[in-house]
């Protein structure tokens, strides 16, 4: 099956069908036309199965859309082409069943499947879901009528105190919108509460600077493993000035010698996460490199020195600048202010929770969070459906990848992986992480 546009050799590599792939790469470079050609050559490759056996899963419905589309048009090209005849009727085939083929968004693979299992799953058979403006009326008015509610109860009663503490810190208006953003996000919004629901704020901030300090370690471990990095360090850490006389250059790097001396002697983890903040903040303004073309005065160093120093500051500031967030470390004076208001919320959230749950009729309404939440709950505790799902689900194919949330993961994964170990050959993700355009849904 010839190509108008031929294949590069990594586009080739994703097309082969005997082990799991990943495919990241920026915007425009092809990352979904490989992914239509991955489609295609499954089915080619493995005439046993249908195009429902093949799952393909996006993240709007335009994009479900467009997939089956340029599927679609691409079987059209193939099959204008001179073909064996065995090959031409397979490809007329799977074009002709083409409209049964799962392709769709991860919302709408869930729906299906409760539909499907709706006693298993617990659910009503005919559940309408819950989206878009009529989910928005929805969440706003059980946040309205629960702080109507609580604001008309007792005194003593301790959801009105929660109220009164979380309005004194924000406007009611402001406290609204917050409310109904994590029902949106209940999935997650549910976890966090349940933790911090009977923390003190000391405890929170605690709980924070450690989930800090672990989520830098990974940055701060391929910055160590870095020779041309750590060799850099020691080379600026060595570079002295003639004289005592301070200037831009001085103050800048004085201060970083130690810390640069000290990621050159092999730091342990806990080290290293002490020190490379600090360097980050001395070679990095608003999370990007310095210009190092104004540092120092001439007369203060040796002109290959500075011109080596200029040289050294942005290009170290390059290595540490994509790591800048999960450097910074240092809890703002409004993390704190959070902390002190998040037990309370926590409680008002419960009862906005519990509002918001009974008014979409016991089941008879599910919303984007519900459809992925039973959907997991119902593969995860149910193995004789797990084992049918990933029998029949002969491959998956995932677009967008770093618009994948961690419950839409655990669906796939679970699905790909009904016994804990993934086949060799099941997944196919494409994706560019530096492209999260749901990174308001957790996205990772």
């Amino acid at each position: 099956m010839k190509r108008a546009v031929p294949l590069t050799p990594v586009q080739r590599m994703a097309l082969d069908s005997q082990r799991n792939i990943a495919v990241t790469a920026s915007a425009g470079a092809g990352k979904t036309a490989t992914l239509v050609e991955r489609y295609i050559e499954l089915l080619r490759q493995h005439p046993e199965i249908g195009v429902r056996q093949v799952l393909a899963i996006t993240f709007t419905q335009k994009a479900a859309a467009e997939m089956r589309e340029r599927i679609a048009r691409r079987l059209t090209d193939a099959l204008d082409q001179e073909l064996p005849e065995p090959e031409r009727q397979r490809l007329r085939q799977i074009r002709e069943d083409l409209p049964a083929a799962r392709i769709s968004t991860i919302h709408a693979f869930c729906a299906a499947l409760l539909r499907e299992y709706p006693i298993e799953a617990d659910v009503d058979p005919a559940f309408a879901v819950l989206e878009g403006v009529d989910a928005a009326q929805l969440r706003q008015q059980a946040v309205r009528q629960t702080l109507e509610s609580l604001a008309r109860a007792h005194d003593t009663d301790p959801d009105k105190e929660a109220l009164r503490r979380t309005l004194a810190e924000w406007p009611r208006r402001y406290l609204e919108q917050v409310l109904e953003y994590l029902l949106e996000k209940k999935h997650l919004a549910r976890t966090w509460c349940r933790r911090y629901a009977e923390q003190s704020p000391d405890q929170i901030l605690s709980d924070w600077r450690g989930m800090q300090q672990a989520a830098c370690v990974p940055a701060c471990q391929a910055l160590l493993n870095d020779t041309q990095f750590t060799a850099m360090l020691a080379e600026l850490a060595a570079l002295s000035p003639l004289t005592d006389e301070r200037d831009s250059a001085v103050e800048r790097l004085n201060p970083l010698r130690d810390s640069m001396r000290r990621l050159g002697q092999a730091p342990s983890p806990d080290e290293a996460i002490e020190i490379l903040p600090r360097l980050a903040e001395g070679l990095l303004t608003n999370g990007k490199p310095l210009s190092g073309s104004r540092l120092g005065k001439k007369s203060n160093w040796e002109e290959a020195t500075l011109t080596r120093v200029r040289e050294l500051v942005p290009a170290l500031g390059r290595y540490l600048a994509p790591h800048a967030d999960l450097l910074s470390l240092e809890l703002s004076a409004a993390d704190e202010r959070a902390a002190a208001v998040l037990p309370a919320l926590s409680r008002v959230f419960f009862k906005v929770d519990a509002r918001y749950e009974n008014s979409k009729g016991n089941g008879s309404m599910l919303d984007m969070d519900d459809l992925l939440e039973k959907t997991h709950q119902l593969i995860a505790a149910d193995a004789d459906i797990r084992h049918r799902l990933a029998q029949h689900y002969r491959f998956a194919l995932i677009d967008e990848f770093q618009d994948t949330d961690p419950l839409q993961w655990k669906i796939i994964r679970t699905l790909t992986s009904p016994d804990g170990q993934m086949d060799c050959d099941k997944l196919f993700i494409v994706g560019d992480p530096k492209q999260s355009i749901y990174s308001f849904r957790a996205a990772d």
